[in-house]
């Protein structure tokens, strides 16, 4: 009848996930793969899967054919039963060449608008459009419109007998333009105002006269004036607003050398053009961002300048010294760099280009890619008069480390001309603005390479799921760009809107960890394997635990997960600590395999694939390492068990002989300085005194704690099995013994 669900469990889950089986009212079945937060592998299927406990406690053992391994089936609750019955599942088969396309991709429009979809899928014999979950056509072409505000997922679902595919396009809907313009005085000589919406029509003009002022979404002020600004939005909705500027003097802003109100990165080309001028200092100088008053000087900036004729040179002064010096101020342009960025994009059609130009199209994740910015005339011929430079760099993945350039073989400073350069950062929307500059009020004539860059991609960067992927993606582009001459008019370069964009592979090698080990502290000499109290208990905590290594999270614990534990690589020529090479938090199962917390597979490291030392990392254990570095196998793969032999870890009794012929981690380094004692200063016993609160040994505390040296989810200090038990256990008959980790730190 209806389709139905049932949640699997996986001993060795998909993608650290739940899977849903679906019994399709054509026959068979179909596995459907969903994580815990939602997100589905089918097509259509998106269920709010929020906490694996939601499913119900029966289970009853099924084996499915061609090679799947055995899964636990369980019925979901009814709240996803209910949704079963109106869900058609959408898993298409290897067989299938259905592609479902559509035409255009994702973008924005404006309340009201209305846009056109087309289906330019293959192989498909029916259609079926979708705008938020409800079925509107069935035709190759499909018109929508876009009432209300918001975020709108138009679906195309192609079919052709049993196959079916889709296709997801997200339509961003703005609402009507309100504008919100305030009054506002400013001591300075200009104002740069600004709309505040994007993708309008603007028309700013004097408020009094009607006199046309400006159609950019911002526009300079430079004398007091009542502005009044219409705009206009694609479906012809409009709005207008007026605001008071009142500019009441000349004051001097640190780092605003344009005098517009904003400090951003054509305030660095500007002060090149000036460099060396000199002036009466100003008295009181602060690097704040305030307004402070300061005698004029001689000179100005000349009518030519592109953003700031006229202006008074003392602006250039930016920490008042009376001399303009670029490699001095420039520090107060990047200290009250404004949030935000800089429109540099030339408005005239040109020849010259500044694009980006890679020698490689792949690189390894850690590895630094490099790319060059080459400015040159695409007609043929040199660039003439070049004096500065400003670009915009856009960026699509969230990058824990910027991008850096290097200037040392530009032809901008080909006539060994000194060279200044800055970026300012814009983080949240994923880019950054250089700005490069001669200072020697001389042009120069060139072509070819001005700027090498670099950037490293690190794990954090592509996120933990994309980190389960064999590669990653990552684009970079030129954006805007302005060029000018020493007089500081522009060049025309990169025409307004033209876009050089370089995309890369970013692969990620990975070695599988395949290890095994046991912990004294856990084992159970009667079921020959670790307890798991803490997972009983609800106790392990969601995060890993170790600040070696980065943030990382538990998709769940399964039932076997005894407690985190920590891996780490050395180099093999290097097993001291200079030699790590990574630290890989995971989980240890009751049987004592090592997995990872996502998808309860071997665990991996991001790391080339070699030979490596091996150290095994727990909270109050003592730290382990083999004795030699572990060969790796055809397959990347790193086997290891510490729990064969006293010989699987270097050193001299580095390993505890279990019951049943095991091996395994000391228990009791509580505060993990490679010592284990219960007597002398620093023991490890006065530890447990001291989190019982040091007078009471016959308190319990329950809780995460690394004096829990049994791992049973609570520390005491009398009876049978208590932790100070354990420890005794461990350091022996001798009461004053210390047993040393024989592992350089």
């Amino acid at each position: 009848d209806s389709t139905s669900l049932f949640a699997l469990t996986l001993q060795h889950t998909l993608d650290g996930g739940a899977a849903l089986l679906a019994n399709r009212e054509s026959g068979g079945l179909q596995l459907v793969k969903a994580d815990v937060v939602g997100n589905s592998g089918c097509l259509e299927a998106e269920l709010a899967l929020t906490h694996l406990s939601d499913q119900w406690p029966q289970a009853t053992a099924v084996t499915l054919q061609q090679g799947m391994p055995n899964l636990a089936v369980q019925n979901m609750n009814p709240r996803l039963n209910a949704l079963a019955s109106s869900m058609d599942i959408l898993c298409s088969n290897a067989h299938c060449q259905v592609r479902a396309i559509i035409s255009p991709e994702d973008i924005r429009t404006c309340r009201g608008g209305s846009l056109q979809f087309t289906s330019l899928s293959t192989q498909a014999t029916s259609l079926e459009w979708k705008v938020n979950g409800i079925t509107m056509s069935n035709a190759q072409q499909f018109s929508y419109t876009f009432d209300n505000k918001g975020t709108y997922e138009v679906i195309l679902i192609a079919r052709d007998a049993d196959c079916a595919d889709q296709a997801k396009v997200s339509i961003t809907v703005e609402d009507k333009p309100k504008l919100n313009l305030m009054d506002s005085t400013l001591c300075a000589p200009a104002m740069v105002l600004d709309a505040g919406i994007p993708h309008l029509s603007y028309e700013w003009r004097d408020k009094n006269t009607g006199e046309l002022l400006g159609t950019e979404r911002q526009l300079r002020v430079t004398q007091s004036r009542e502005v009044q600004l219409f705009v206009v939005d694609e479906c012809g909705n409009e709005d207008d607003d007026k605001m008071l500027v009142n500019l009441t003097g000349d004051c001097v802003w640190p780092g605003d050398v344009t005098a517009d109100g904003i400090v951003d990165i054509l305030d660095f080309l500007t002060l090149g053009t000036v460099h060396g001028t000199l002036g009466p200092a100003r008295p009181n100088a602060s690097p704040a961002f305030i307004p402070q008053d300061g005698p004029a000087w001689a000179e100005s900036f000349p009518p030519s300048n592109a953003w700031a004729a006229g202006v008074n040179l003392k602006h250039a002064d930016c920490d008042g010294d009376g001399e303009v010096n670029i490699l001095q101020d420039a520090q107060l342009i990047e200290q009250n760099a404004t949030d935000g960025s800089a429109s540099i994009v030339s408005t005239e059609l040109s020849p010259l280009s500044l694009h980006l130009e890679a020698a490689q199209n792949t690189v390894n994740l850690g590895d630094t890619l490099f790319f060059d910015l080459v400015l040159e005339n695409t007609a043929g011929g040199m660039v003439e008069d070049a004096y500065g430079v400003a670009f915009q760099l856009d960026y699509n993945l969230p990058l824990s480390s910027l991008p850096l350039i290097q200037t040392d073989s530009s032809w901008l400073g080909g006539d060994a001309a000194p060279l200044a350069r800055m970026s300012l950062a814009n983080r949240r929307n994923r880019r950054i603005q250089f700005g490069i500059a001669r200072y020697n009020r001389r042009g120069v004539t060139g072509g070819g390479r001005i700027a090498r860059g670099g950037v490293v991609i690190f794990v954090e960067d592509i996120g933990e799921l994309g980190a389960l992927s064999e590669s990653a993606f990552f684009t970079i582009s030129i954006s805007q760009a302005v060029l000018i001459r020493p007089d500081g008019t522009q060049i025309p370069v990169n025409h307004l809107n033209t876009q050089n964009t370089q995309s890369f592979v970013v692969r990620i090698p990975r070695v599988k960890l395949e290890l095994q080990a046991y912990l004294q502290g856990g084992y159970d000499s009667t079921t020959h394997s670790m307890r798991t109290s803490l997972q009983q208990n609800n106790l392990l905590p969601r995060m890993q635990p170790y600040p070696q290594a980065d943030t990382l999270s538990a998709s769940f614990f399964s039932p076997q997960v005894v407690d985190w534990v920590l891996i780490e690589l050395r180099d093999k020529n290097d097993p001291g600590p200079a030699g790590s090479k990574a630290f890989i938090p995971a989980l240890l199962l009751e049987d004592g395999h090592i997995v990872d917390p996502r998808t309860y597979k071997a665990p991996e490291a991001f790391v080339e694939p070699d030979d490596y030392y091996v150290l095994l990392h727990h909270r109050n254990h003592l730290r382990v390492m083999t004795p030699a570095p572990v060969p790796i196998s055809t397959q990347g793969k790193l086997h290891w068990d510490f729990s064969t032999g006293p010989g699987q870890a270097a050193g001299e009794a580095q390993l505890v002989r279990l019951e049943g012929g095991k091996y395994g981690l000391y228990a009791g380094d509580i505060n993990q300085d490679g010592h284990i004692s219960q007597s002398g200063p620093g023991n490890d016993r006065r530890l447990i005194l001291l989190r019982l609160g040091g007078n009471d040994p016959g308190m319990v505390v329950n809780g995460y704690w690394n004096e829990d040296l049994n791992l049973d989810g609570k520390v005491d200090y009398l009876g049978h099995n208590c932790d100070r038990t354990t420890l005794r256990n461990t350091i022996g008959s001798t009461l004053n013994r210390v047993i040393e980790s024989v592992i350089e730190e």
